[in-house]
């Protein structure tokens, strides 16, 4: 997905000290399936590298706003590859205005539920996806 000022692409190595502040972070991880804590370099190079390998069927993709990264998304396939989980990180503290709603629009990241608009949910916003067979 590109837009203008937002957009999906590859992770690169260069991304992953983000991830290691981000997911250090206990307000980034706090509605996620991830335990915040103890992320170091060296464990995020093995996840590069495991996200990297063609036999991995987990797609990932650092998010970008305004030319900054800002964030990660990703589709965790089931074991019949019929539906994916779907994940997203925003770890940057500041990103530009209107970041994830853009991504919820475009139908990159689910909508929140009914009431929860402009609050934190009290759980992680994930959603069924089909996937083609």
């Amino acid at each position: 997905m590109t837009e203008r000022r937002l957009r999906l692409r590859p992770h690169t190595e260069a991304d992953l000290p983000n991830y290691v502040e981000w997911l250090n972070d206990p307000e980034v991880t706090e509605f996620t399936a991830l335990e915040s804590g103890g992320v170091t370099l060296e464990g995020e190079r093995e996840w590069f590298a495991h996200i990297s390998d063609p036999e991995c069927r987990d797609r990932n993709w650092a998010i970008e706003a305004c030319g900054r990264h800002i964030g990660n998304c990703a589709l965790h396939p089931d074991g019949n590859g019929q539906t994916a989980g779907f994940g997203i990180i925003i770890g940057d503290r500041r990103p530009p205005r209107g970041a994830a709603d853009r991504l919820r629009r475009d139908g990159a990241a689910p909508h929140p539920p009914p009431g929860v608009r402009g609050q934190r949910p009290r759980h992680p916003l994930l959603r069924e996806v089909r996937l083609p067979t």
